[in-house]
């Protein structure tokens, strides 16, 4: 069933403006950190089926380009964070419009600026459904003890109040989540916090388009809350 498209102009959405010039300059930061990785060996696996055209200039949301130090001085480990959560803000931005070639390889400074966007029905299901899998990764971090680096401390934190041991596992098991294409419980620990990163840039770009008054880059975008749903 095709859900109603909501109108561009209500006051609750993010303008098709906005939301065009950011997904721009977030293709910008995807095509820069591809390069970088790029040039590195020992990322040059972890590239596949990432595919991103350059967006040529970048006129607004400036800001939120990254800078030619964080690409030049990030340690390989720190580089693929980025690329991940990068990647997670990229296709969650094709997935946004309502348009039949929105996958990878989207050029968002191609397409008209008044292109539609999905209903906010479709996008809160859509928040659910990342934010139950970003709870399911970072429990089974937890759960294993793995350190978070700095550059992926938004995949930590939480707002709600403790939930008994019992509850949290019983919720862990009823998310079917993956890993980069491996059930969690079988991934390894790198795949987990790379799939983390992602899932944190899916949900940022999902909260940032629901709510107009958050400003991009603020932490509540990705705040992960005690319970899954």
């Amino acid at each position: 069933m095709q859900l109603p498209v909501h109108d561009p102009k209500d006051a609750d959405r993010r303008s098709t403006e906005d939301v065009r010039a950011l997904a721009i300059a977030v293709q910008a930061n995807l095509a820069q950190l591809r390069t970088t990785a790029g040039r590195r060996p020992n990322l040059a696996p972890h590239l596949r089926g990432i595919d991103v055209p350059s967006p040529g200039a970048v006129r607004a949301f400036r800001d939120a380009l990254l800078t030619p130090d964080q690409l030049r001085d990030a340690s390989d480990p720190e580089l693929l964070l980025r690329l991940h959560e990068t990647w997670g803000h990229y296709c969650t931005f094709c997935w946004a419009y309502e348009i039949e070639s929105r996958g990878p390889g989207l050029n968002f400074a191609a397409i008209p600026p008044d292109t539609p966007l999905h209903c906010d029905t479709a996008l809160h299901a859509k928040e659910a459904e990342v934010h139950a899998l970003l709870w399911r990764l970072r429990h089974e971090l937890r759960r294993r003890g793995v350190p978070v680096p700095s550059d992926a401390r938004a995949i930590e934190g939480a707002d709600d109040a403790p939930a008994t041991p019992e509850l949290v596992e019983n919720l862990a098991r009823r998310i079917p989540a993956e890993a980069l294409g491996t059930p969690v419980s079988d991934a390894a620990d790198s795949d987990l916090l790379l799939a983390a990163c992602q899932h944190a840039g899916m949900l940022a770009v999902l909260r940032w388009l629901r709510r107009p008054g958050i400003r991009w880059g603020d932490e509540v975008l990705t705040r992960v809350a005690e319970l899954p749903f």
